[in-house]
């Protein structure tokens, strides 16, 4: 069986960061949105990209 390991964690208001081996995504969890990171609609995206 393949187990999987993500690990997000809240950086502060505006963000978060999912660790995953050693590779980081840094996410938007602000509603006012930020330019800097991927939003979860994005984020699905670019998963079957």
């Amino acid at each position: 069986m393949l187990e999987y390991k993500v690990e997000p964690r809240r950086v502060n208001a505006h963000g978060s960061i999912a660790t995953a081996k050693t590779a980081q995504i840094h996410l938007e969890t602000d509603p006012a949105g930020q330019t800097d990171a991927f939003n979860p609609e994005e984020l699905m995206l670019v998963s079957v990209a």
